[in-house]
């Protein structure tokens, strides 16, 4: 994308119209294959056009479950013809090994939490519970929660800080990291109460 055709992307998503629509094939495509965060592209578009940043992530927390849903399927019907080379070909070997741990422990929080955070690769989560046959609708509501804070919670951040947001991020990605990590943990903290308040 040249820098003439990226202001007009600009422009059409501060007029609410088609780079909305961007945004969401942009984050289905990051979900799936594309080596890029979409927050490289996120944070600059909500800073650009603050009135819209809800839609935004909307768009993006959208655009991630359908790319998650179209690899869950990809995986449940063809792990062993596309699912192993995937992660070979992207050199996942080591990190399939660390997520396939979590998984078996955690199951649903191990998908939340990578679906939140890094290092590991959020598509080696929707393999797995493709693969594994993992129940369809809490990997949904596991990767609309994942994504879902993670991009509400930087909309929220544009939202109230504005222009200071990306040297923020840039600068103190730690912290940013630290507090989606205390966001998790408070919602593990409900699941465990109401799993315990409905046993």
């Amino acid at each position: 994308m040249t820098g003439r055709s990226f202001k007009r992307w600009l422009a059409r998503v501060r007029q609410g119209r088609a780079g909305i629509t961007g945004l969401f094939w942009l984050s289905a495509g990051e979900t799936t294959i594309l080596p890029m965060p979409v927050e490289l592209v996120l944070l600059p578009l909500m800073q650009y056009a603050r009135d819209h940043v809800w839609r935004m992530a909307t768009s993006v927390t959208l655009g991630a479950l359908a790319g998650a849903v179209v690899g869950y399927f990809i995986a449940y019907f063809f792990m062993e013809a596309a699912g192993n080379s995937f992660v070979a070909l992207a050199g996942w070997q080591d990190e399939q090994a660390r997520f396939a741990e979590m998984f078996d422990r955690y199951g649903f929080l191990a998908i939340v939490l990578v679906g939140m955070l890094p290092p590991i690769p959020f598509q080696l989560a929707i393999v797995s519970a493709g693969a594994t046959g993992y129940p369809f609708a809490l990997f949904v509501a596991a990767t609309l929660i994942a994504r879902g804070t993670r991009y509400f919670f930087l909309a929220l951040m544009v939202h109230l800080f504005g222009d200071h947001v990306a040297a923020a991020y840039a600068n103190n990605r730690a912290l940013a990291v630290g507090v989606l990590i205390a966001l998790f943990f408070g919602a593990v903290g409900l699941i465990v109460y109401f799993e315990r308040g409905f046993a």
